[in-house]
């Protein structure tokens, strides 16, 4: 049972799935509360210095006890862990690559969810990267793992799952046209998991709205892009502020936020807006329904055209028939 020092700490959940994958010792003691009783205290599970493949057996024990929690100070302590683990998990033979990609996601889920809500924050750009890293990784390492990855992504729109989905696109595009060097490759992947960063610092009842903006309403949504290379100027290089800023642009000159043509969009660019606009076609969203991978690249072909540069569109689609 608690403490009465216990009661007075604030705790966080972490990811269950993650956790219960690791053999190593804890570095931070290991709470567990009921899944049904969202405002009840944790209880200790499991003494920092144990072993952290016990955890399943005394999950077992507790019937009911399914989420998992620190201390909230030691979250650093946690996220040495995620990190250090995550390397060797991806680059892990024994490890079917299913496994891999669904701990990433899980791992990449959590992790934006908490880079979203805070972006301000060095470290979180720093928990970005981790996973940019740790996507890329898995991409090379197996080649199926990104169609593994996709799958894990969920229907409904969120910012930062799309943001995820958007980048494992992109790192598969990248790779599939051979463009640039490694250093070329992190940075258009680090800019596009931050793409729409800027969505946070608009209103929530015009990104919920369940209907057609207004033409006021989708004036205030375009200021996205510029909101989130304003917030993170300084923070992270300026290739990924790039993707950030011009994400929306378009080939013909229509896009926005400085109607940029043709060779004036880089390629870290036209490739992250392909993704992020088939991502967001095939989810479901507050005004619109899903469509099938079919419909969206024939609406891309036929209602955007100009909108991409033809050839990575293309190879996009090519892509998309090798990884299904």
């Amino acid at each position: 049972m608690p403490t009465d020092s216990d009661t007075q700490q604030k705790f966080r959940i972490v990811n269950r799935e993650y956790l219960l994958s690791l053999t190593d010792t804890a570095d931070f003691d290991i709470y567990a509360r009921m899944s049904s009783d969202r405002n009840g205290q944790p209880v200790l599970l499991l003494k920092k210095g144990a072993s952290l493949d016990t955890l399943q057996s005394l999950l077992s024990s507790r019937e009911g006890y399914s989420v998992l929690c620190i201390r909230e100070e030691d979250h650093v302590r946690y996220w040495r862990v995620i990190e250090d683990s995550l390397q060797q998990m991806v680059n892990d033979p024994q490890t079917p690559v299913k496994r891999k990609a669904s701990l990433l996601y899980t791992c990449a889920r959590d992790t934006m969810e908490e880079v979203f809500a805070n972006p301000r924050s060095g470290e979180n750009m720093d928990k970005a990267r981790t996973i940019v890293e740790a996507i890329i990784q898995l991409a090379i390492v197996d080649a199926v793992a990104i169609p593994h990855l996709l799958k894990l992504s969920a229907a409904n729109y969120r910012a930062f799952t799309h943001c995820i989905n958007a980048t494992v696109f992109s790192v598969g595009l990248w790779l599939t046209i051979g463009k640039g060097e490694d250093k070329d490759l992190r940075e258009m992947a680090y800019g596009c998991i931050l793409h729409d960063i800027g969505l946070g610092e608009i209103d929530p009842r015009i990104i919920n709205k369940p209907a057609k903006l207004t033409s006021a309403e989708y004036t205030i949504v375009k200021r996205h892009p510029r909101l989130g290379y304003e917030m993170l100027t300084g923070l992270i290089p300026d290739a990924a502020l790039d993707v950030i800023l011009h994400h929306h642009e378009k080939i013909d000159g229509s896009g926005y936020p400085e109607g940029l043509t043709g060779e004036r969009i880089s390629d870290s660019v036209k490739i992250c807006s392909i993704a992020d606009v088939y991502d967001a076609l095939t989810s479901r969203r507050p005004y619109a329904g899903t469509r099938t991978p079919f419909e969206a690249l024939l609406l891309m072909k036929e209602r955007m055209a100009g909108h991409f540069e033809q050839e990575n569109f293309l190879k996009f689609i090519h892509f998309l028939g090798d990884h299904r």
